[in-house]
């Protein structure tokens, strides 16, 4: 059985995707909320519970409902919808779990697109995009791990998730959550699907236009939802999308929007040296040539990741180059690599999908938090390749961001070094969200980092996930 509490449709979206694959019974917590009914019938088997984190916690009301339910004796497995984080929500679940008698079988983030837009900005169309295509696989993944009755991985909080959970969570409904606020314009038609919306019945329809109550738990519904864009949050909305998810979409999961993992894909990549990578195949694509040995020039493509020494090196690329040689990197270097190819120069910028030499590539900001080395204001970037339907994720040089966090993938390629990238435990921990079905460390052992970091990175990956170490 699968209930799903959701307002803008990001949770009904994964939980409608996972009812499909797990053929299990959906039950709407909304029509159960707005009806006062906590009556739910006790099938066998699992309970798999979908709902959108709110500030690093299940939803209050929600949490008020299953406690209200006869609920018990099942495993219970939690999936939370997030913008980017999902706080240290797990000890909150486990407690409930407990009081409902519940066997706890884990808790699963799926980042989704950004909805509460009374406070956040909405994402970027790429982002939504990549988010949305990530979804699929982490509920294909959902599917895997309840249909063996696994347990799902622990999630790792970041010390900001703890406060968020902790601190955080009492002013937000305190001074955050309030329907004061919404306002109708005069693009309203009075249609009344805000109304019919608001699981706690606060909207009302007034000489046609909807007037709010007292009741608000900020689910984005009645914003969201509007057909006019009628509807807005103060002045903060005016010029954020009103977001809602179109819902799950059964033909395109039919025609295979999950796309299986190509060993001889895996097979084709070489860790040549530090961070410089070869995959060969219908085409030969370096990614950052360096220390190159020999003269090879047997590229069709050169992909470069942002100008480093230890990234492009015009000597390494003259090795592997020919006269049909395409070259593609940030805009930033786009004089240099002119030089070096002149017209078959490919100038990209992050968060944009191209077609090169015949193989789709997408790319995804590459950048420090917090260290200077990797400004995001740069605009380097990490890869996404096609190749044979098989995705390969080249990070460049990044930490864990709130974009590369949302990225689809079979087999990524991650740094591990530390001190300019992510270290060995937190590539691991980035890993274990985004879940290729192989992880290959880069970026340590030479330049920087240390030759045993790669067993410390393998030891911290989720075991099933497979680490292929080639340096």
């Amino acid at each position: 059985m699968i209930l799903y509490f959701s307002g803008t449709g990001n949770s009904k979206y994964i939980a409608e995707g996972l009812s499909y694959r797990l053929g299990d019974v959906l039950i709407s917590i909304n029509d159960k909320i707005r009806n006062n009914d906590n009556a739910v019938r006790q099938y066998g088997g699992q309970l798999v519970i979908v709902f959108p984190v709110y500030v690093g916690r299940i939803p209050k009301l929600v949490e008020q409902w299953i406690t209200g339910t006869h609920l018990r004796s099942q495993p219970v497995y939690f999936i939370g919808t997030c913008s980017h984080i999902a706080g240290n929500i797990e000890p909150y679940l486990r407690a409930l779990a407990r009081k409902k008698h519940l066997r706890y079988m884990g808790f699963l983030p799926i980042f989704m697109p950004q909805n509460h837009i009374c406070i956040y900005p909405h994402d970027k169309a790429a982002l939504e995009r990549r988010k949305l295509s990530t979804a699929d696989r982490r509920t294909e993944y959902a599917h895997s791990v309840i249909s063996q009755q696994k347990h799902f991985p622990k999630y790792a909080p970041t010390p900001y998730e703890y406060v968020l959970s902790g601190l955080e969570y009492a002013p937000f409904y305190r001074f955050m959550v309030g329907a004061k606020k919404f306002r109708v314009t005069d693009k309203c038609v009075g249609c009344g699907l805000c109304e019919m919306s608001c699981l706690l019945n606060n909207v009302k329809i007034l000489n046609r236009r909807p007037c709010w109550g007292n009741s608000c738990t900020h689910c984005m519904a009645c914003i969201g939802r509007c057909p006019q864009k009628a509807i807005e949050y103060g002045s903060i909305t005016l010029k954020r999308k009103k977001y809602h998810c179109k819902g799950f979409d059964l033909k395109k999961f039919e025609k295979g929007s999950i796309i299986m993992f190509d060993k001889k894909i895996l097979d084709s990549i070489e860790v040549l040296f530090h961070s410089s990578i070869r995959i060969s195949g219908d085409k030969v694509i370096y990614i950052d040539p360096f220390k190159i040995s020999g003269e090879r020039h047997d590229a069709d493509l050169i992909l470069l990741t942002h100008d480093h020494f230890d990234h492009f090196s015009k000597e390494d690329i003259a090795k592997v180059m020919n006269g049909d040689t395409v070259i593609a990197a940030p805009e930033l270097m786009a004089d240099e690599c002119r030089q070096i190819v002149g017209d078959r120069f490919i100038s990209v910028l992050p968060d944009k999908k191209y077609t090169v030499c015949g193989i789709e590539i997408e790319t995804v900001p590459a950048y420090n938090i917090v260290k200077p080395f990797h400004p995001k204001s740069k605009k380097w970037v990490g890869y996404i390749m096609t190749i044979g339907g098989t995705r390969v994720y080249v990070a460049g040089d990044t930490d864990m961001t709130d974009e590369n966090k949302c990225v689809s993938c079979d087999i990524a390629l991650v740094p591990i070094g530390g001190t300019y990238t992510m270290n060995a435990k937190k590539a691991a921990a980035f890993t274990n969200i985004i879940r290729p079905h192989t992880v290959i460390p880069i970026h340590y052992g030479s330049v920087v980092g240390k030759p045993e970091d790669a067993e410390v990175f393998k030891s911290a990956v989720d075991k099933d996930i497979e680490v292929r170490v080639l340096l």
